[in-house]
């Protein structure tokens, strides 16, 4: 395989009186493209009483102090890597419980040069980003797999590797995105299967009554959970305790209401200091769905109680994907 240099001519020699007068030895580094390898040749050019240079010769210019400045192209029989295959990367925990990002890749194909080390590269996928950073140390071959914690959550990034050999590099592989999600917490439920996630479900003046609740199915495959309420009723949605993380917490729930006149619903903290209301929204009429996000400003134990009041003459609420999550609300 063929590779081309530019090379920049470090001095030149005449040749003393022993040698032909019409050689000149030329000292020069060879600069790879797309590297920042060099290598150093000794390179001899033969004159010729020639019109025109023939395809070996080089014409030579160089200033009075013996200092020349040649740019020439030249071929090597050095070749490279190929590109690591099948790089794959997924959100794992390691063997300490941590969750983070393992990249995983195949070694490249064989084709003669032998690959010392694998390095992996990132960078965010953002309009401004465009540098790739070294986010692996050097990997020997045989190791093909990295783990990072490195990655924040809320983001994507692009990744790739490429491969080492002693004096020369791969070209990187096809690059994959992955995107972190925000961690969740106890007390997250997506109601999938009928499952409320330990949430209890009753009115507030009667918590003997049964709430009717029914878990339907959305188009996209997912199930939410249906509340037909009666007119004038206050119902409660209670988490298990939970126990507050060292940093903030942002709790969101989606919801739809169809109801003649507007619904309101609130969130509200229960704690060893007492009751505290966190945030409070109104529904429309015939409402699509909604997200609302609150924010869990507490360093204890605590329950979040979501109260739905239905004004007359009743209606129905929708109820999907409670999520706790670490970081304030955006």
């Amino acid at each position: 395989m063929e590779r081309g240099y530019n090379f920049r001519v470090a001095s030149y020699t005449r040749t003393a009186a022993s040698r032909p007068s019409n050689t000149v030895f030329l000292h020069f580094t060879a600069l790879e493209e797309k590297s920042s390898s060099a290598s150093t040749f000794l390179i001899t050019e033969q004159k010729t009483t020639s019109p025109r240079p023939t395809k070996q010769q080089t014409p030579l210019k160089h200033k009075s102090r013996g200092v020349a400045h040649l740019l020439i192209k030249a071929t090597s029989t050095v070749s490279w890597p190929m590109s690591p295959q099948n790089v794959a990367a997924e959100i794992v925990g390691n063997n300490y419980g941590t969750k983070g990002v393992a990249i995983r890749w195949k070694e490249p194909k064989k084709n003669g040069i032998p690959v010392v080390y694998h390095l992996v590269e990132y960078r965010p996928v953002v309009k401004q980003e465009v540098v790739w950073k070294h986010l692996s140390p050097p990997l020997l071959n045989g190791e093909t797999e990295y783990f990072t914690t490195d990655f924040q959550p809320g983001s994507t990034y692009a990744v790739r590797v490429i491969a080492f050999s002693l004096s020369s590099v791969s070209p990187p592989s096809p690059e994959i995105r992955i995107s972190v999600p925000v961690p969740t917490l106890a007390g997250t439920c997506d109601f999938e299967d009928g499952d409320s996630c330990g949430w209890k479900k009753y009115y507030l003046y009667d918590p003997s009554v049964d709430v009717p609740t029914t878990y339907l199915i959305r188009p996209d495959g997912s199930s939410y959970m249906q509340l037909a309420l009666p007119e004038q009723s206050i119902v409660r949605l209670e988490s298990s305790r939970l126990k507050a993380p060292l940093s903030a917490v942002c709790f969101s729930y989606t919801y739809r209401a169809r109801v003649m006149a507007a619904a309101t619903l609130t969130v509200a903290l229960e704690t060893q200091r007492g009751h505290r209301i966190v945030g409070t929204t109104s529904s429309g009429a015939e409402a699509a769905w909604t997200k609302v996000k609150n924010p869990i400003l507490e360093d204890g134990v605590y329950k979040v109680i979501l109260t739905i009041e239905i004004p007359e003459p009743g209606g129905i609420v929708d109820i999907d994907d409670f999520t706790f999550s670490t970081g304030e609300c955006d």
